[in-house]
């Protein structure tokens, strides 16, 4: 097969979001799902009203297997008051700066412990579908 020498644009922009509560303990939450020409995702947004650390687990799941990519630890309250609110691209693919997902793959998120009783993580992912 020949290379695809040509820049490619994302044609369809979207914003995607979950909410992780305490109800959700450690179970994987998806954040988006690839559309059918694949998707690019720019930006993950974190925010969190937890009043402890939150190290949140991402995957991608391919074929029906999930796949660990990284881990990062969101700080107490960040997007709130004084906390800068984190990109967790900028943490999972710093070089590249975006995620790719090929057309059906899933990008998924959990936390490594329970969100704090009458807490949440919000998760605000910038993207566009090819």
């Amino acid at each position: 097969m020949t290379a695809n020498f040509n820049p490619i644009f994302e044609l369809v922009v979207k914003n995607a979001g979950v909410q992780i509560a305490p109800a959700d303990t450690t179970t994987k939450k998806t954040v988006y799902t690839g559309g059918t020409n694949g998707s690019r995702i720019d930006a993950l947004y974190v925010s969190s009203t937890d009043t402890a650390t939150v190290t949140l687990m991402w995957y991608i799941n391919s074929g029906g297997t999930d796949y660990h990519i990284g881990d990062m630890v969101v700080a107490i309250e960040a997007g709130y008051g004084s906390v800068a609110r984190p990109d967790a691209v900028n943490t999972l693919a710093p070089t590249l700066g975006y995620i790719p997902l090929a057309s059906g793959e899933i990008l998924k998120v959990a936390v490594l412990a329970t969100v704090t009783t009458a807490k949440v993580v919000d998760i605000v992912a910038s993207l566009g579908d090819y």
